[in-house]
């Protein structure tokens, strides 16, 4: 496997491999550019970045199938949200809003990635509920289409497009010093700066933030100590009763982690500084090259799949990738055509053979005098028969062509009170026996309680079709109408 990292500034690939847990990286190789090559989210030169890229991995004997692409934040526009646990459909739906505020999207691609999923008890009376904490994410489509065309000209197999923050976030919360440990992992990659709070091993909060002083000097250490603060600050606001007790760093140089170990010492004697440390999750056979300053590619390892991705939502939305997936289904389709016309033919020709004998003995028995006359007075009284049997045949459709429409009674809304429990006010504006479709308003003062509601209907078999338009919002409550396509037979069983 090899995790691909593209940035303005260099391109990095590191070889490894993924045993169960395990993370084993073997080789990592570096192409610096001399001058930035991406602005405003998007490659500048698509030609000379992928003529490095080719060069690349023709120098380095990389290996072209099974990469896990991981582009560099400056390309998104990020936000980590806490949403509660929904379906990939439905969740798609909400990722769009956060990024309502965001000015000059241009075709936007959206994706998530969903950290970790934590329950919540939101009121002393009730069972509370399970919430997910969901890195979403936003990038031109023209960005993506630069480099799947960049992907494509060099025949590059892309499995996966992940996220470095998501990554990151994932790998921390499975090393040994973090499991079930109350602390903060501190990373460094340059001027950039990315705090990860964990609360008994659990991933809680996170920031991402620009350091302005100069690499490896006091301030710049001064700068990293002082995050800390903050995130404790932070705690106490959120009133999260929990003691910080390590505060694990990586990307930095020994003479600034004294520096960090210093003032992280000053703001709190009782919080231990050490480097972060992969035993028994990574296997860093890379010489030269400490583990700490590659954080983020070991990270990359993890890929990512599912309906949520980047790359899922880029091949669904893009009309490129709209195109990319035809091709694969009629490639499929013909295929799979193929295989089934051959394996017809097998069958007809057995079967040939095998009928052979028995159409023999059946010509035989047909050109018999006796059966002939039989097969006669047959004839004879099917035809007498027919008027009768046609009579009988439309009687009986039109009895069970009656019998398959819905009623709305009694039992049927009864039914349908016991699956809104409570959860909104239901009021029956209208009920089309031709059609079987009923007409709603569901009012509630919790609009996640009108969609919830909505997903227990969906689920229900008494309903065929379900669709909702127009909320509204008046009186302290929202009302949404709601029509509803009772299946066949409903009320009649």
């Amino acid at each position: 496997m090899v995790t691909l990292y593209l940035s303005g500034n260099h391109i990095i690939a590191l070889v490894g491999a993924v045993n169960g847990k395990k993370l084993t990286a073997q080789k990592l190789y570096t192409h610096r550019f001399e001058e930035p090559m991406m602005s405003n989210r998007k490659i500048i030169n698509v030609e000379a970045y992928q003529k490095a890229l080719e060069e690349f991995f023709k120098q380095n004997n990389l290996p072209t199938r099974n990469i896990n692409l991981i582009l560099t934040s400056s390309m998104f526009i990020t936000k980590m949200v806490e949403l509660p646990v929904m379906q990939p459909k439905e969740l798609m739906g909400y990722i769009p809003r956060e990024f309502n505020d965001v000015e000059n999207r241009k075709e936007p691609i959206y994706g998530c990635s969903v950290i970790n999923t934590v329950f919540k008890q939101e009121g002393q009376n009730e069972k509370g509920r399970k919430y997910q904490h969901i890195l979403a994410a936003m990038i031109e489509r023209e960005a993506l289409d630069d480099v799947y065309d960049m992907m494509r000209a060099l025949k590059l197999k892309v499995s996966s497009i992940t996220m470095d923050q998501a990554n990151i976030i994932r790998l921390m919360g499975r090393l040994p010093q973090v499991v079930n440990n109350t602390c903060i992992v501190q990373i460094m990659q340059g001027n950039s700066m990315t705090n990860i709070l964990y609360i008994d091993g659990k991933y809680t909060y996170s920031t991402n933030s620009r350091l302005f002083s100069e690499i490896d000097t006091p301030g710049y250490g001064v700068e990293i100590a002082r995050s800390v603060s903050n995130i404790i600050q932070f705690m106490k606001a959120q009133q999260i009763d929990a003691q910080i007790k390590n505060v694990y760093v990586a990307g930095i140089s020994p003479d600034t982690f004294t520096y960090v170990d210093e003032g992280i010492y000053q703001i709190n004697d009782q919080i231990q500084t050490d480097w972060i440390s992969g035993e028994g999750i990574i296997d860093w056979r890379i010489e030269g090259q400490e583990l700490t300053d590659c954080i983020s590619m070991i990270a990359g390892l993890q890929t990512e799949s599912g309906k949520t991705t980047i790359k899922k939502q880029y091949m669904k939305h893009s009309p490129r990738g709209k195109a990319m997936l035809a091709a694969i289904k009629n490639w499929s389709l013909v295929v799979g055509v193929a295989l089934i016309m051959i394996i017809i033919m097998i069958v007809l020709g057995v079967q040939y053979f095998s009928n052979s004998a028995r159409i023999d003995v059946a010509n035989a028995y047909l050109t018999n005098p006796t059966v002939a006359q039989e097969k006669a007075e047959y004839e004879q009284l099917l035809s007498s028969n027919e008027l009768t049997t046609q009579q009988i045949t439309y009687v009986q459709g039109v009895k069970k062509a009656i019998q398959s429409y819905p009623l709305c009674n009694s039992q049927v809304l009864e039914d349908f009170e016991a699956c809104v429990d409570g959860l909104a006010k239901v009021s029956v504006t209208s009920f089309d026996s031709a059609s079987g479709t009923m007409t709603t308003a569901m009012t509630a003062e919790d609009v996640q309680d009108i969609n919830q509601l909505v997903t227990r209907l969906i689920e229900d078999d008494m309903f065929t079709n379900i669709e909702y338009t127009g909320y509204t919002y008046n009186e302290n409550a929202w009302t949404v109408n709601v029509v509803f396509t009772l299946s066949a037979s409903v009320g009649r069983e």
